[in-house]
């Protein structure tokens, strides 16, 4: 019978007791003549009187008329079910399984749906509920960080396969979120990350909030954990307070938990959905995703109630409010004392095996390196005096030796001259600017290798030869179009072989009609 109010059947029975219709019973108390049927007929089939029931209590009248009637369906073991729940990674569809498993072949069991439905009523005729709390998330108030779980693997153009892991961040109010790929999950990896989503946000919160990564906490403390000094510092710089979640307790960064879902969704499986994404370098894959990141800022709210989307509530709620961000960006660091090469160059093994030039005269000495993030800086050891900065190369193909321009030596400048450097070197020795520049440009315009190369070649006749003939022998070579080095120099031994003798050059052409004169010693006469 559906459930009906005790009250109401005490209303029915009273009218029943007086002997009043049906149709009566109905009008005075709002019950369907059906009802009133199935309570007398209950009465009837149990040889009760109407004042025999009046006489029950509440709780005999509920249990007299509303018998509870078997199940089909095969019952499971909701205590064991309640207690299998409170062991790690055991859900609810894997007991359903075992539960369907166990009873196959016994009779009907209950859909996945229905078993749901019949626990949650278990617990609750149990006394067994769980409050959720409301947390109330404050714009600019905090900043949580994550690395995702998953991997994000590419190809580079030489078809070698990596695996990056991928930083995650989010602002709670808004759940703006920021990714990023990096090659591990160390110190610096976490440093990185956290100000480049700062300098995306464009401002800095109040709170970063992290969990207890060996990275980022020294200590871990129920209250409060000891933040490593590198994450301290960091923090003290953009004016944060560091706070990590406690132990065992992931929920407390509950937003940056839900944005590493959406980013194994939409930037991992997105990327990865036609095979692996190829990509140059870890700085070409963080352009690929930092464009899957800017759509998932701009997609709609899909939740009941809110309009707008991340970007939308970011820019309009919470961008002001952030803290300013320093002029210049954080910038990590870390020391090393290294042994300078022969080719006075240092070698970086953690970045592949890069070399990098400092001043010849530190050749086999040792120098302090200041390894950023960006930039390498190489310092005296005596007398902490920088003797050179480059930018820091992570290129595991290609060139790996870097030289800085101050720091070649006479004999390397010399082979690394630019064309305009050669055109000045031949100015500077007496040879006209017009026809060096004619000469060094129709020298280059085939090969810079083989143009510098000839341009060396030809420069070191001027230690034999006069600027002078040297001057007529390119004019000369230009002229007939035939700019080689053994050519410039047969040009070259002519003009001073006629200055020497003071005999003025022939260029006329040999006259085709001239024939050698016939006499008994010609070769190869034979007839």
């Amino acid at each position: 019978m559906k459930p009906v109010p005790i009250h109401i059947i005490t209303d029915i029975l009273n009218g029943l007791q007086q002997g009043l219709s049906y149709r009566k019973i109905q009008n005075l108390y709002g019950s369907s003549k059906s009802t009133i049927a199935r309570i007398s007929e209950r009465l009837s089939q149990n040889g009760l009187s109407t004042q025999d029931a009046l006489k029950m209590s509440d709780e005999e009248l509920k249990a007299f008329f509303y018998v509870p009637q078997s199940s089909s369906q095969i019952e499971p073991d909701w205590s064991r079910i309640h207690k299998k729940l409170q062991q790690k990674s055991v859900t609810l569809i894997l007991l359903y399984q075992d539960y369907a498993q166990c009873s196959e072949g016994l009779g009907e069991i209950y859909t996945y749906s229905s078993f749901c439905r019949r626990y949650n009523e278990w617990k609750q005729r149990n006394g067994i509920t769980s409050i959720g709390g409301n947390v109330d998330n404050r714009p600019a108030e905090k900043l949580e960080i994550d690395f995702a779980g998953d991997k994000l693997q590419w190809v580079d153009p030489y078809g070698e396969i990596h695996s990056s892991k991928l930083f995650v961040a989010s602002l709670p109010y808004s759940c703006m979120l920021f990714a990023e790929a990096f090659d591990n999950e160390r110190q610096n990896s976490w440093i990185d990350g956290i100000t480049d989503a700062l300098e995306y946000f464009g401002g800095s919160p109040f709170v970063l909030v992290m969990d207890n990564a060996k990275a980022l906490i020294k200590k871990t403390d129920w209250r409060e954990g000891i933040p490593q000094i590198a994450i301290d510092s960091l923090c003290h710089y953009y004016r944060m307070q560091p706070w990590s979640c406690k132990p065992a307790k992931p929920q407390e960064k509950n937003r940056v938990e839900a944005a590493v879902n959406d980013s194994e969704r939409w930037i991992i499986a997105a990327l990865s959905l036609d095979g692996y994404p190829l990509a140059r370098d870890l700085d070409d894959l963080n352009e690929l995703i930092r464009q899957k990141v800017d759509e998932i800022n701009r997609q709609p709210f899909r939740r009941y109630g809110l309009n707008g989307s991340r970007m939308s509530r970011f820019l309009t709620d919470e961008k002001h409010l952030l803290q300013p961000l320093p002029q210049q960006k954080y910038e990590r660091s870390d020391w090393r004392i290294l042994t300078v090469d022969k080719a006075h160059c240092i070698r970086l093994h953690c970045d592949g095996g890069h070399r990098y030039s400092v001043p010849a005269q530190y050749t086999h000495k040792k120098v302090c390196v200041r390894l950023c993030r960006d930039k390498l800086e190489i310092y005296d050891n005596d007398t902490t005096e920088v003797v050179g900065v480059h930018v820091r190369c992570y290129n595991m193909n290609g060139s790996k030796t870097h030289l800085l321009p101050e720091h070649l030596t006479d004999e390397e400048k010399h082979y690394r001259r630019s064309k305009q450097d050669w055109i000045n070197a031949f100015a500077n020795r007496g040879i006209p600017r017009t026809l060096a520049l004619r000469f060094i440009e129709s020298l280059w315009s085939h090969s810079e290798f083989s143009g510098a190369r000839i341009s060396g070649a030809i420069f070191k006749l001027l230690k034999t030869y006069t600027a002078h003939e040297l001057t007529q022998a390119l004019d000369r070579s230009l002229e007939i179009g035939e700019i080689r080095y053994h050519n410039v120099k047969a040009w070259c031994e002519k003009f001073a072989f006629a200055e020497r003798h003071n005999r003025e050059m022939n260029y006329s052409e040999p006259d085709p009609q001239y024939l050698t004169a016939a006499h008994e010693n010609v070769r190869n006469d034979y007839e």
